[in-house]
């Protein structure tokens, strides 16, 4: 073979090499561009790229329901409205294995008896619901076999736990993730043009909008684009640009939570616990009245999940409360954390944009002892003081004393909030100014006819010769009082080592009555009520910024409240 046959033959491989990569190219751009068009890819591109929006929507099934949350329209200007719609897109939960522990310890914790771990386990496994509600596609009963009670119980402990089912639905519930929604707002008023506005989920299935319109809402539609029968329809409520409205706490205000209980006692009262069991006697008509005689708006905000939204709602509607709004967390931990945690930095931003929404209108906040809800409403005074009317906090039994005396201690923080109120914000007046110091007169000489004779000093003489002889005078008996133990929750003090922590017992000595002293003491220790002190700090700090036109009055009824909270909105109407 010569050269230039060999050349030839070098060149056809090469060809034949080049036509191989040529084709292996085309098969991996192929690859490549089917890979970029698969859903996988784009949901994987779109989690990097923190990118919520996408064209590909997931499979809506004939199960999957929309959620609307109570929300409400506000008037901006003559014609125009705002109107917050929020929700979620979901379907029934698959029961997998940690659900079907999950429910199988929430069906045990309705009965009568149930051990404590029980709430732990319970506890870790609602977290870890709450924190990865996307697993969920589908949801049966399931029957927990265990018969270990019998007779009337069993009947008791059965609808317990049917209600309990029917309650965990909202926990058990996933969202559809990315899918594409279109809201439309209704018109109260016939309407050329209706406002639509389509939006993709977030990765929890859920969503939240505010849609303007130049016609006053009366509806809110949802409904999937890509399965239309599912659509949900709510009515909303048109906020006038003035008016008077309530902001109002859930837990332990307008139902019995328990925060202040341990974990079954709160479980129970979410879940299991009929709703009749739940109410705050006398709270709904004292509602209705203020909706329907003074049109107040009823805004709720609370700590609890969205997730237990089925249930708050369930609550007020069993109970016929109106509502403007409701306004919950979209938190993702666990349920007993989340309703016993400090209420007043958690709550703050939800209860700024509500009265920030209303510039023109004035405000009554209701909560309870339970949380932090003084904190979070005395925090909104140095913005919003000139729209804040009242503030009213429930007194919840065991929220005020380690040694059960909260009546008590509520009447003497109610004493220092009128005393130390009226004093911090007393107009200063002329008679309140010191007077300038007078120097004393210049006593006159006294004649001599006139002083007086010496004291016969024989007695006290008679007196210092008989302690100097050993013979001691009689001593005064001592006061008698009570021997004491150290009640559960109470602080034990040495009464001669610990006077700096008690400013009280540095300024005057012990009382002789034990209505005046916040706790019980003995002859050589003091018990501290801890969380009376705590109240009494709290309360000092409350009077700072309470200025003297905003009340506030805790109240264990509401008819210890009513007349003057009635009185109230009649003089602001």
């Amino acid at each position: 073979m010569d050269q230039s046959d060999e050349d030839a033959a070098e060149m056809s491989k090469t060809q034949e090499l080049q036509s191989y990569l040529a084709i292996g190219r085309r098969k991996f751009h192929s690859a490549v561009n089917a890979t970029k068009q698969s859903s996988y890819y784009k949901k994987v591109t779109q989690r990097f790229n923190g990118d919520n929006s996408s064209s590909e929507d997931d499979s809506v099934p004939e199960n999957a329901f929309i959620q609307l949350y109570n929300s409400y329209s506000r008037e901006t200007s003559p014609g125009s409205y705002f109107t917050k719609v929020s929700g979620g897109i979901f379907t029934p939960g698959r029961l997998n294995r940690k659900n079907r522990m999950m429910l199988s310890l929430a069906k045990r914790m309705a009965r009568a008896s149930v051990p404590y771990s029980a709430a732990d386990q319970f506890e870790d496994q609602f977290a870890e619901a709450i924190e990865h509600p996307i697993n969920q596609t589908h949801f049966e009963e399931y029957d927990d076999d265990d018969t270990s009670s019998s007779g009337s119980q069993v009947a008791v402990d059965n609808v317990a736990e049917e209600i309990t089912i029917n309650r965990m639905s909202g926990v058990i519930a996933a969202g559809i993730p990315r899918t594409l929604l279109r809201i439309r707002i209704g018109s109260q008023q016939e309407a050329e043009n209706i406002i639509t506005n389509d939006l993709y989920t977030d990765q929890y299935g859920m969503f939240m909008v505010e849609i303007q319109t130049e016609y006053a809402p009366s509806y809110v539609e949802a409904s999937s684009t890509i399965n239309l029968e599912v659509i949900q329809l709510e009515d909303i409520r048109s906020i006038p640009l003035k008016g008077l409205s309530v902001i109002s706490d859930v837990d332990d205000t307008v139902r019995i939570t328990g925060v202040v209980g341990d974990k079954i006692d709160i479980f129970r009262n979410i879940f299991s616990r009929p709703y009749s069991e739940c109410e705050v006697p006398g709270v709904p008509k004292w509602f209705q009245i203020m909706d329907q005689h003074f049109g107040c708006a009823i805004h709720y905000v609370s700590n609890s999940p969205w997730q237990v939204y089925n249930i708050v709602s369930g609550f007020l509607e069993y109970e016929n409360m109106p509502m403007t709004s409701i306004h919950l967390k979209q938190y993702f931990g666990n349920i007993f954390s989340s309703v016993r945690m400090a209420s007043s930095e958690r709550k703050k931003g939800t209860l700024e944009q509500i009265i920030r929404d209303f510039p023109q209108r004035k405000f009554i906040l209701l909560g309870d002892s339970g949380e932090q809800d003084i904190e979070a409403y005395v925090s909104l005074i140095p913005e919003f003081g000139n729209q804040i009317l009242a503030i009213y906090i429930r007194a919840v039994a065991g929220s005020f004393s380690s040694l059960g005396n909260d009546r008590d201690n509520v009447k003497r923080l109610e004493r220092m909030l009128s005393k130390n109120k009226s004093q911090l914000h007393k107009p200063k007046t002329i008679s309140q100014q010191p007077l300038p110091r007078r120097i004393p007169p210049i006593v006159p000489h006294k004649p001599s006819e006139l002083h007086g004779k010496p004291i016969n000093r024989t007695s006290r003489t008679r007196l210092r010769r008989s302690i100097s002889m050993g013979n001691n005078p009689p001593r005064l008996p001592a006061r008698r009082i009570p021997e004491i133990s150290l009640p559960e929750g109470g602080a034990l003090l040495d009464r001669d080592q610990d006077h700096h922590h008690l400013p009280w017992l540095n300024s005057s000595p012990l009382p002789d009555t034990l209505d005046e002293f916040p706790g019980d003491f003995n002859q050589n220790s003091v018990v501290l009520d801890l969380k009376f002190e705590t109240w009494k700090e709290r309360t000092a700090e409350v009077v700072k910024e309470l200025p003297a036109e905003i009340e506030l009055k805790f109240w264990w009824n509401p008819e210890d409240i009513m007349k003057e909270c009635f009185d109230l909105l009649k003089a602001n109407s």
